[in-house]
Parts: C-alpha cells; sequence; structure tokens
C-alpha cells in the first residue's frame, strides 16, 4: 500500500511542449531556458509562474507578455519588478548583508527514501526536507543536474533577494518572526536548489509547486529581457 501511494506523490507528469510564439516577421528573438510552474495556495486562484534564463538575465513572470514581471540583471546584480498597472519599475540593488546564520537557528537538510520513483530527463529524482529549529519548513521532490543554468540563475537571484530581506528583517518585530521564514527567505534560500531542479515543492500549510513544462533552448522575443521605456523608476530603499 505504501509502495503504490509514494508512486502515485512521486509520478510527475512533465510535459514537454514545442514553446512555439507567434512574432512578426524579423522579430528579434533570444535563446533562453524556460521553466513553467503552477502554484497552488490555500485559498487562492492556481496561478503560473514562468522562468526565463539567459546567460545575462533572469525573467519571472506569469506567462502573459501584457502583465507585471521580474527581470534580474545578473551582470549587474540588479532586481527589477515591472508594474504595467501603474507604469512603474521598482528596483532592488540591496546592500551587503550579514547573512551568517544566528546561532539560535539550526537549519538542517534531511533525505528522505524514494521507493520506484520514475526518472524524469533521464535523471532519478529525490526528496529533501528542509528544517529549521528542529520543524520542516519544506519538501522537495528535485532532479539532481537537470537544467543547470537554469538553476544557477535561480539561485544568484534568491541570494540576492536574501541581502534584501535580511535588511527588512531588521524592522520585524520578533514576535512576527518564525524560524522557518528566516531559513527559506533570508538564510538558506538556495538549500534545496542545491540538491537539484525542483520538480515538486510544498510546505504544511497547503503551499505547492509543480513543474509542469521546462525547456533549456527555447526562443523568446528579446524584448522579455529588457525594461519598458518610459517607465518611472522607483529605487527600494534600505529600510523599504
Amino acid at each position: 500500500m505504501r509502495t503504490t501511494s509514494m508512486r502515485r506523490i512521486y509520478r510527475l507528469c512533465l510535459c514537454l511542449l514545442t514553446g512555439w510564439v507567434w512574432q512578426p516577421a524579423g522579430a528579434a528573438e533570444v535563446e533562453a531556458g524556460m521553466l513553467v510552474y503552477r502554484v497552488e495556495t490555500p485559498g487562492e486562484p492556481d496561478t503560473i509562474s514562468r522562468l526565463l534564463t539567459t546567460p545575462d538575465y533572469l525573467r519571472l513572470d506569469q506567462g502573459e507578455a501584457d502583465q507585471g514581471f521580474i527581470l534580474f540583471d545578473r551582470r549587474e546584480r540588479v532586481i527589477y519588478s515591472v508594474n504595467p498597472a501603474e507604469h512603474s519599475i521598482l528596483e532592488i540593488d540591496p546592500p551587503a548583508a550579514n547573512l551568517e546564520t544566528p546561532a539560535d537557528l539550526n537549519i538542517e537538510m534531511k533525505p528522505v527514501t524514494i521507493e520506484d520513483a520514475p526518472a524524469v530527463g533521464g535523471v532519478k529524482p529525490v526528496h529533501w526536507q528542509l528544517l529549521a529549529n528542529g520543524g520542516i519548513c519544506r519538501e522537495a521532490i528535485l532532479a539532481p543536474g537537470l537544467m543547470p543554468k537554469s538553476v544557477a540563475a535561480y539561485r544568484e537571484y534568491l541570494l540576492l533577494l536574501a541581502s534584501q530581506q535580511a535588511v527588512s528583517l531588521q524592522s520585524i518585530p520578533e514576535e512576527f518572526q518564525s524560524a522557518c521564514d528566516s531559513a527559506l527567505n533570508v538564510y538558506a534560500p538556495d538549500a534545496l536548489l542545491e540538491k537539484g531542479l525542483p520538480l515538486r515543492l510544498w510546505d504544511a500549510q497547503g503551499y505547492q509547486e509543480v513543474l509542469t513544462e521546462f525547456k533549456p533552448d527555447g526562443r523568446f522575443p528579446a524584448e522579455y529581457f529588457s525594461l519598458p521605456a518610459g517607465y518611472e523608476h522607483v529605487p527600494m530603499g534600505a529600510g523599504f
């Protein structure tokens, strides 16, 4: 019974689509790795999270060209959050922060045995748990070595964002902080990514991300990796 249940849990439906996008004749395109996740949050409609990776940029959006998006400039190490509704761009350029794990925060990575897990992209998935002070913060089914360029870019993004989170953490009263929040957002944001590409992420509160599409060499409009002209640029201050 346990084997059957585990098979149902870990048998992910990963659809490799063509990734074809219509473009006007002569429109410039660039090659980018693509990851698409279905995001489930309790009490809210499911959403899509798409990550497009080039050597210089990481773009995060919901799969729609006319919606807001986040553009991470990997060369300049600046994160831009584009809001078309307000014609504004929030610039996140965090100062250097001390990300040394506090003595009272114990972060652990624990492997979990998977029985009869099917290979994905020729890779056998692994199951890991991220714990903080003995409590399970998040679990993940990961594919070691799959889409390494996308994983590397996403790790860079999370680590830079952690520097901003560390600054913001100083203004949050301790009673509103949790060990898991500190681990996931500041001190170990890329711990699971170190083990491989997430095929599925989840926590005890019902949050879940499931990989539905991936492509190492998709073609996308070059404009996806640039900022719109005429928008107001709003720097995020250290105390934002």
